[in-house]
């Protein structure tokens, strides 16, 4: 199941952003899409791909949405599965330096209903 909403910080909107839940949805992640400004948030997720995609930046998230590590994949690869990660963030390769995120921001997703 997908669920639209707004990812934010400290109350200020960082993006338009999908929660995506489900094995397929997940693995899928942002294939197929290029010059992506919103950001996906991977539920029970603890790596992630740019198979298909282009450049992403990655943040791996604990359990309260707070970025234990960040990275930056180049197009056609994987990063490693992680421990302590809950859930993964991942959008456009060069956003988190515009939204200036970093490790220890802790994030909320806000539904849009």
């Amino acid at each position: 199941m997908n669920e639209t909403g707004w990812l934010l910080r400290d109350g200020d909107v960082l993006a338009a952003a999908e929660r995506v839940e489900g094995f397929v949805p997940r693995l899928r992640g942002m294939s197929g899409q290029s010059g992506f400004e919103g950001a996906l948030l991977l539920d029970h997720w603890h790596s992630a791909h740019t198979i298909g995609c282009g450049p992403s930046d990655i943040a791996f998230l604990d359990a309260e949405l707070q970025v234990l590590a960040v990275a930056h994949l180049g197009a056609w690869r994987m990063a490693m599965p992680r421990t302590r990660v809950r859930s993964v963030l991942q959008t456009g390769g060069g956003n988190f330096e515009r939204w200036r995120l970093a490790v220890g921001d802790r994030l909320d997703f806000r539904p849009a209903s």
